[in-house]
């Protein structure tokens, strides 16, 4: 017997899941509650992990706030801004480290890699995706490349993406 929910029902889940994650993307479309946020569910048992203080929610713009003015314009339905991919990288992998997005999309995966000094690896099944995503990474291979050049001989005009 399978549950339905009615075409006028409604539904609140209350559980208790550790290492939950919200992004909050400060708005988001809706008409009654909006989506201003989603939840990521970070999985280790890295002792790295098990400290005290940390905070679970993560303020990063979302496309409709302003991530395109780092990003581009949005060209996935799920795309995340890099800014949010790469702290979540910086968090869990150091420099040398392999990052694996079995769900590539648009690649910004690869591209907060590549910029955070990872190996990438991707998998997308969508031809068009792929194509766009393989663009996206080459094009953030090349920025590193460029500033690679500029902090060897004028270290004042670099500005790389850092882990902090």
């Amino acid at each position: 017997m399978k549950a339905k929910l009615t075409e006028k029902g409604s539904l609140y889940w209350f559980c208790v899941v550790r290492n939950m994650l919200v992004w909050w993307k400060g708005s988001g479309a809706g008409n009654f509650y909006t989506s201003e946020h989603e939840l990521i569910i970070f999985c280790t048992e890295d002792a790295r992990f098990a400290r005290k203080g940390a905070r679970n929610v993560i303020q990063c713009a979302g496309f409709a706030q302003g991530a395109k003015k780092e990003d581009g314009e949005k060209v996935h339905p799920t795309q995340k801004p890099a800014r949010l991919i790469r702290r979540l990288i910086c968090d869990a992998t150091s420099e040398g480290d392999n990052v694996l997005d079995p769900f590539m999309g648009s690649g910004t995966t690869g591209v907060s890699s590549v910029q955070t000094a990872r190996n990438f690896y991707g998998i997308e099944l969508q031809h068009k995706y792929y194509e766009i995503a393989e663009g996206r990474i080459k094009d953030a291979e090349a920025r590193e490349k460029e500033k690679l050049f500029l902090e060897t001989y004028n270290p004042r005009r670099a500005h790389g993406v850092e882990c902090t």
